[in-house]
């Protein structure tokens, strides 16, 4: 009964997420979301995003949807009880308090990585951080999940930026898989996949998403200030305002 209303919740926020990028975004862009959905029907799955803004949290629903749709996420829980409607939606707690408060929710996130469909989408950095400080400051927590799952974990690269239309848009980059060998060994893998992945989207921005492998998984809304409704009235009452004089 929990499951099945996690799922009719899920549905229904997710329908909330695409209004709201539609409203506020220029789109969501993703590449790379073909090559892990074969990897997720073989078995768990770990997800480890850069986390820039408040926005990340909102676009896993659409993200996870085309996965299958139930996929967990590991939050903070200062963050938690911020947006405690993610909590209803399956979200698991992380207090980082104290060791033994971390720890414990490192555990609890690798018992949700048990079978194939299974997937957990995890903030190694802890934190919002602008999307080109360097180094991103990953904590090894997720090399802990990933090892003790045997999950593999798929970088997955948060970009947001303006491209030509007036609104910013999201880039999503998938890169490949890596399984946990070492921690410093891993841990420095996924620093160099993750900003392989911010720089391939940012780099995407100056000549347009499509034309760089990404495909759209939200459009944006099309109008724009030059054609709404505050620009026609301008144009009824100063026609002769379109544009620069000589």
């Amino acid at each position: 009964m929990i499951v099945v209303g996690r799922r009719l919740l899920r549905s229904a926020f997710t329908a909330v997420v695409r209004w709201r990028v539609w409203r506020d975004l220029g789109g969501v862009w993703v590449r790379g979301l073909a090559d892990v959905e074969g990897l997720r029907s073989r078995g768990p799955v770990l997800f480890a995003a850069n986390h820039v803004c408040w926005w990340d949290a909102m676009l896993l629903p659409l993200l996870d949807a085309p996965l299958g749709g139930r996929g967990r996420v590991l939050m903070d829980a200062a963050n938690l009880a911020r947006l405690p409607y993610f909590g209803a939606l399956g979200a698991l707690r992380l207090d980082s308090s104290d060791l033994a408060t971390v720890r414990a929710g490192l555990r609890s996130a690798v018992t949700v990585l048990d079978g194939p469909g299974d997937s957990l989408w995890i903030f190694p950095q802890g934190r919002q951080v602008p999307v080109h400080r360097r180094p991103l400051g990953l904590r090894r927590g997720v090399h802990h999940i990933a090892r003790s799952s045997g999950a593999p974990a798929v970088p997955v690269s948060l970009y947001y930026g303006w491209g030509q239309g007036p609104r910013p848009v999201a880039l999503v980059e998938f890169g490949p898989p890596l399984v946990a060998g070492t921690r410093s060994a891993f841990m420095a893998e996924l620093e160099a996949r993750l900003v392989a992945g911010l720089d391939a989207a940012e780099a995407a921005l100056a000549v347009g998403p499509a034309q760089c492998g990404y495909a759209p998984l939200v459009h944006g809304r099309q109008s724009s200030p030059e054609t709404g409704l505050g620009s026609r009235l301008l144009q009824v009452l100063w026609p002769d305002a379109g544009g620069p004089h000589a």
